[in-house]
């Protein structure tokens, strides 16, 4: 007899942590911040120098899909 009210037990308690663990991913889902994207304006002309050995004030990065 103690066996089987051990299994009940277990499933109780694996049903009662599986439902925490739940309960605590969407806890975490929803309190992460949320990062805003902000793209600066796009400036060439701070990538762009007239002399070879000048260094420009801002570089270029490309990215190709």
């Amino acid at each position: 007899m103690k066996e089987g009210r051990m299994k009940k037990e277990w499933e109780k308690r694996d049903m009662l942590l599986f439902l925490i663990v739940i309960m605590l991913g969407i806890n975490i889902m929803l309190n992460l911040p949320i990062k805003k994207l902000n793209a600066e304006t796009f400036k060439l002309d701070d990538c762009i120098t007239t002399r070879m050995g000048d260094r420009p004030t801002a570089y270029l990065h490309v990215i190709t899909h």
